[in-house]
């Protein structure tokens, strides 16, 4: 997929939140899985942290990252949340320079904490999820919560360095 036409479509969904998700928009994403069920089971996993709960660490793609430890335990760093709790849904990929998505999230807690007088919240794919926690599931389980979970936040916030429209992927 060419960046530009990635770059325009993030764009147009950043420029407004769209109404709430409809069922065939879901059912698309979410494949042969129960909607309903899904979405009841998402609302349970749904978790969010304040955005300076992320270190420089956390945003290296390291292999040793992928094995919790306690300063990156969801149930330390973050908590369980409500649909519309969470400021912004945190996309990006784990290639591009953690130094500079660092710099970017900081950016952004600046000028949300200068509009908002508060920190924000995100959700934040490692640090929001207790797939580690429990080993009966699967990395399958939170990918199909994920539409769930971005249609939970205000915002999607885009970390877009070199790699990241390279690195877009669909499911089947």
């Amino acid at each position: 997929m060419n960046e530009t036409i990635v770059a325009g479509w993030l764009a147009k969904l950043l420029s407004e939140k769209p109404e709430p998700l409809n069922g065939s928009f879901i059912a698309n994403l979410i494949g042969d899985e129960d909607p309903d069920e899904l979405m009841a089971h998402s609302s349970t996993q749904l978790r969010r942290l304040p955005i300076q709960n992320i270190t420089l660490d956390m945003l290296k793609n390291t292999h040793d990252e992928l094995h919790m430890s306690q300063t990156t335990d969801p149930e330390l760093l973050s908590e369980p949340c409500e649909f519309d709790e969470i400021d912004f849904f945190i996309s990006h990929s784990w290639d591009d320079d953690a130094k500079d998505k660092f710099d970017a999230l900081q950016k952004v807690k600046m000028e949300f904490e200068k509009e908002h007088k508060r920190t924000p919240t995100v959700w934040f794919d490692k640090l929001c999820s207790l797939r580690c926690q429990n080993e009966k599931k699967t990395v399958d389980d939170d990918l199909n919560c994920l539409p769930f979970f971005l249609s939970g936040c205000e915002k999607l916030l885009v970390l877009m360095g070199d790699s990241y429209a390279k690195d877009l992927w669909c499911g089947e």
